[in-house]
């Protein structure tokens, strides 16, 4: 799979599923799109699978890697600008949980310049800042981003989890 030259490529497979405890052509493509380095979206609407993985209500956005680990869950329909840009933080968040800096720093760097308005981009800023202090163990970025956060998203959650880094005035 590594020669298929998929890497960095997005792949949607519908009848992700499968039927029973088996594994079924439309889960057996997606697992190798996968391991050959393709960002894969399933979509499916056995019930089973639902449960297997937690599913409890819909629309629910998994993003797994080649040996089904999630690394990103979120909940609910949203504007294609803001899926858009949901799927590049999770991308980038599967990077990162394999300890794979540069492309996860890309990742959040297209939803910084591309998605900014969106909400997935505080988020997008939070984990660019920390991608790149776990690379360089330097933490200039990484407040960087932080503090853009509180200035340009005030309201959003990451504002309130990071302002420890500023003095109380």
């Amino acid at each position: 799979p590594d020669s298929w030259g998929l890497t960095g490529k997005v792949a949607l497979v519908t009848g992700g599923g499968s039927a029973g405890d088996g594994i079924g052509n439309g889960r057996a493509a997606a697992i190798l799109l996968a391991k050959a380095g393709a960002r894969v979206v399933v979509v499916d609407r056995d019930g089973g699978l639902a449960k297997r993985f937690n599913v409890t209500w819909t629309p629910t956005f998994l993003l797994f890697d080649g040996e089904e680990r999630e690394h990103f869950r979120a909940l609910g329909w949203l504007p294609p600008e803001d899926f858009k840009a949901q799927t590049e933080t999770a991308i980038g968040l599967a990077h990162f949980n394999r300890g794979e800096y540069a492309p996860a720093k890309q990742s959040f760097q297209h939803v910084i310049e591309h998605h900014a308005k969106t909400h997935a981009a505080p988020d997008a800023l939070y984990w660019f800042g920390v991608t790149d202090y776990k690379a360089t163990q330097q933490k200039e970025i990484l407040l960087q981003s932080w503090n853009k956060i509180i200035d340009e998203y005030p309201q959003h959650p990451w504002a309130l989890k990071v302002s420890f880094i500023r003095p109380k005035k």
